[in-house]
């Protein structure tokens, strides 16, 4: 089946086109001075991840095609960065549900996310689970790129209370379907690998697989991912640049809190979206910094639609019903004053 001819949106150009400028800079002023030089704003490093590891993110509104965006990233960072004619990416999704998703597009023919996959590696790659990445050959491994398709919760050894996590630790085990990657490896390929104890011998393990090859990750809504526990995680497979697509990522910066801010190399408004038809609702869009104040404006909005609604009601007999939608933070023992569902209801009530 011929692949889609599906064409980028001028946002999503320009997304790209700041990803591969920074990725040129940074092979010659490194992460930090071309961060700097593309936003001018300071490059914080990913935290556990090597110093000076590219760790950038794309902040795409919802609806503005953040896993298209992904797809097209790996033959950029190839080109640009990777040196690589056959990657290895690790691309992290915030749930099963939108893994099946993801996992099915990029393998069906003529989809467009493996369409911009198939525009840089043609037919020359891979995508698969972490299930089957379990068992990936060599010639699999080195013959063309490779996308790993998985959520971070399954790549983790343990969950955020400490206790092991039996499916993540798969990943540190040896398989015997793997063996076959850890042949004939040089001392300084071998020494950044994780060792059985009191042996020289690398685990033969999907964790040490990936350090080997030091993936490209991807992380898709990256607001999900922030703990110490992600970080940590990537940190093990030794990244070799990591790229975060999301609506909302962090902006505080505050690691002793636990808070560890997002590099946004671009930020695609919901205009630019708008401009492209990807929205197709009018958007009135205003801030404040005090939560209480917005819930109360959000409350006086609805009350008026309500009365507007009546009137239409009224003259035509159709009703419609406005509503509210409130965005709540997930609870954080580090961070008592984040603006969890329990403190906004509290404050409806």
């Amino acid at each position: 089946m011929a692949a889609t001819n599906f064409e980028l949106k001028e946002y999503q150009k320009i997304s790209l086109d700041r990803f591969a400028r920074y990725l040129r800079g940074t092979t010659e002023d490194g992460a930090n001075v071309a961060f700097y030089k593309a936003t001018n704003m300071p490059f914080k490093n990913a935290p556990a991840v090597a110093e000076g590891t590219p760790y950038v993110c794309l902040r795409v509104p919802t609806g503005g095609g953040k896993t298209l965006l992904a797809a097209y990233s790996v033959g950029i960072a190839a080109k640009e960065y990777l040196t690589a004619a056959n990657p290895m990416v690790l691309w992290l999704v915030p749930s099963t549900a939108i893994l099946d998703q993801t996992i099915d597009a990029l393998k069906t023919e003529g989809h467009p996310y493996r369409a911009a996959l198939a525009k840089d590696f043609n037919r020359n790659f891979t995508v698969m689970t972490k299930n089957e990445a379990l068992a990936m050959s060599r010639a699999d491994a080195t013959g063309g790129a490779v996308v790993i398709v998985s959520t971070i919760q399954s790549f983790r050894r343990e969950d955020d209370s400490g206790k092991e996590n039996p499916e993540g630790l798969k990943v540190y085990e040896d398989a015997g379907a793997l063996m076959d990657h850890f042949a004939s490896l040089s001392e300084e390929q071998k020494a950044p690998l994780e060792k059985v104890e009191g042996t020289d011998r690398p685990y033969a393990s999907l964790a040490n697989l990936l350090r080997l090859h030091r993936p490209m990750v991807i992380v898709d809504e990256a607001h999900n991912s922030r703990s110490d526990l992600s970080f940590r995680t990537l940190a093990r497979f030794s990244p070799s640049l990591i790229l975060e697509l999301t609506a909302t990522p962090q902006t505080e910066h505050a690691p002793a809190r636990g808070k560890h801010a997002s590099n946004i190399l671009y930020s695609v408004s919901a205009a630019e979206l708008k401009a492209e038809e990807m929205i197709k609702m009018p958007i009135r869009l205003t801030t404040d910094g005090d939560w209480v104040k917005t819930v109360g404006a959000a409350l006086d909005s609805q009350r008026m639609l309500e009365e507007a609604a009546k009137a239409e009601e009224a003259e035509t007999g159709e009703y419609i019903r406005p509503i509210i939608l409130f965005q709540a933070q997930s609870a954080s023992k580090t961070d008592p004053h984040r603006l969890t569902w329990e403190r906004i209801e509290k404050h409806l009530i």
